[in-house]
């Protein structure tokens, strides 16, 4: 196999530009996400995303030829790293190494507390995709997944819609607001939350929760 080429989980071999390409690509996104967060939607420019990643303007717009498209790729990546974590989350759960509640409470704290910048980019994004049609089969595509990874646990679409509007309007409000809640205010809302909802709590097995520490 050459230098520049190695190989990933399907065993496929992938040439090191490639790998570079979406290796700089991701930074861009990511650059993109601290921006918005830091100062809007109007602090992102190709120059300053390009500063702010520690690459070349010539290779941000290479990776994305406007603004448009380096915004809803922006809201795309920020959708799916948002699902996969509410997933693992949510398998943990099920896999009984913690409760429903437990995972329900960290995806919360974690998005108003370390994750706050990424959630404030996010939101301003969603916000923008109202003026912005092209967008909306993205975001109804993202909202549907979130609503129906709850509906595992509830059994009732409605319920898990209002789930998620009950959450995602406790965080929002939140970010407002400018407040922070604490840890045990998130457990608190949760839990009413899933009560609420005769959404079953399940215990960890001792075993399951000692094989989840390791």
């Amino acid at each position: 196999m050459r230098p520049d080429s190695f190989t990933v989980e399907s065993g496929l071999p992938i040439d090191g530009r490639r790998a570079r390409g979406e290796a700089s690509r991701q930074a861009i996104l990511d650059a993109t996400v601290r921006l918005i967060g830091a100062g809007g939607l109007t602090s992102v420019t190709h120059r300053a995303v390009a500063a702010e990643a520690g690459v070349s303007t010539a290779l941000t717009t290479y990776h994305f030829a406007t603004l448009d498209d380096l915004l809803h790729a922006t809201l795309s990546s920020l959708s799916a790293t948002g699902l996969a974590r509410l997933a693992a989350a949510a398998e943990l759960a099920e896999s009984g190494a913690i409760t429903l509640a437990d995972a329900a409470t960290a995806f919360l704290i974690q998005e108003l507390g370390p994750n706050r910048h990424v959630f404030i980019a996010n939101l301003e994004l969603q916000f923008a995709s109202v003026r912005r049609s092209a967008w909306s089969a993205l975001m109804t595509n993202t909202y549907d997944a979130f609503v129906e990874l709850i509906q595992h646990y509830v059994g009732d679409e409605q319920a898990a819609r209002a789930i998620f509007s009950a959450a995602f309007g406790f965080a929002v409000l939140h970010v407002i607001q400018d407040s922070h809640p604490t840890d045990a205010a998130c457990r608190r809302f949760v839990e009413h939350l899933l009560v609420q909802y005769n959404v079953p709590k399940p215990t960890p097995s001792r075993s399951k929760r000692k094989e989840h520490e390791r």
